[in-house]
């Protein structure tokens, strides 16, 4: 068999910016942090925020990615934070290959991360303190036993650590508009359930109602909404939760870290969402006003408002 598509997995990563390398003994400001390194962080690989670490003070803590949540043992190593993974967390794919009548079948594939290490690689003028982080899986085929277990390395060289502090409240005002992704959100099409990522265009009313101001294929009509800690959480009362902080924003746009849970799983992921200007909330939701009609870049994505009151979605990636 021919295999022709095989999904995207880790890659390494370069950047041209300019860089002091790591020497031989730690500068003192980063063997301090090491030192400090207890508590909350959330690792910013390729510009996306994609995984949140809590060290505890007695060697363990939690890991949670987009594919799930574990706990974990973890040490120091000179340089090295070392993450031991007590339940490996899964990343499951679709190989497409051709079979012997050349028509294309589709093969799971599991990649399961078992451990990490972050290592002090080195410090960029522009960007602060980077790191390297190193991925230990295995990948496996679980209808195809016979192509046994493969070890893998994954290997990121532009790594961040975002320490808790500094994410920012996410409060919106009753009565806002808002674009928000439920990330991994129940979906259906032709009766065949799956999860996938919804962008809802809701309003947030009094009664704690999130009213969904467009159909959307998902059958949304409204979700629960509330402040709480400096983050907006909503839920859909059959399971699934979802609270989102800020990183960054301006008045109108915000990088969100969506912190998701359904009664068996947790996992993180970032969502971009738009907030409509006060003078759109001043006039209330009206789908043919020249304000809506348009659209609006997010971090790479596209957000369009369009005639008829269709809102569309556009994923850079």
């Amino acid at each position: 068999m021919k295999k022709i598509l095989i999904p995207a997995a880790l890659t390494l990563m370069l950047t041209s910016v300019p860089t002091y390398a790591a020497p031989s003994a730690l500068p003192a400001p980063i063997q301090a942090i090491l030192e400090r390194i207890k508590g909350e962080w959330v690792v910013e690989d390729k510009g996306h925020l994609n995984t949140r670490l809590r060290f505890q003070a007695d060697g363990r803590g939690q890991l949670v990615d987009r594919n799930g949540s574990s706990e974990i043992e973890w040490q120091l190593e000179g340089g090295k934070i070392s993450i031991r993974l007590l339940t490996p967390t899964e990343t499951k794919i679709y190989e497409y290959i051709e079979d012997e009548n050349g028509n294309g079948i589709g093969i799971l594939n599991v990649t399961a991360l078992h451990s990490l290490t972050l290592e002090f690689h080195k410090f960029d003028v522009l960007r602060g303190i980077i790191w390297k982080m190193n991925m230990n899986a295995t990948s496996s085929y679980p209808d195809h036993p016979e192509k046994g277990v493969q070890e893998q390395t994954f290997v990121r060289d532009q790594v961040k650590l975002i320490a808790k502090r500094q994410f920012k409240d996410f409060a919106p005002q009753q009565g806002q508009i808002l674009s928000l992704n439920l990330p991994d959100y129940q979906a259906s099409t032709n009766g065949s359930a799956f999860k996938e990522t919804v962008s809802l265009l809701v309003r947030l009313d009094a009664g704690q109602v999130a009213t969904v101001l467009v159909d959307h294929p998902s059958g949304l009509k409204q979700l629960s909404w509330r402040l709480e800690q400096g983050s907006l959480q909503v839920w859909d009362g059959k399971g699934y939760s979802v609270s989102y902080q800020q990183y960054q924003g301006d008045s109108v746009t915000k990088r969100l870290l969506a912190d998701a849970q359904w009664p068996d799983r947790e996992f993180v992921a970032e969502e971009p969402s738009v907030l409509v200007d006060p003078i759109a909330r001043g006039q209330g939701f009206q789908s043919q006003s020249p304000i809506f009609q348009g659209c609006w870049e997010t971090w790479g994505d596209d957000h369009c408002f369009q005639r008829g009151g269709l809102f569309q979605f556009h994923d850079a990636l």
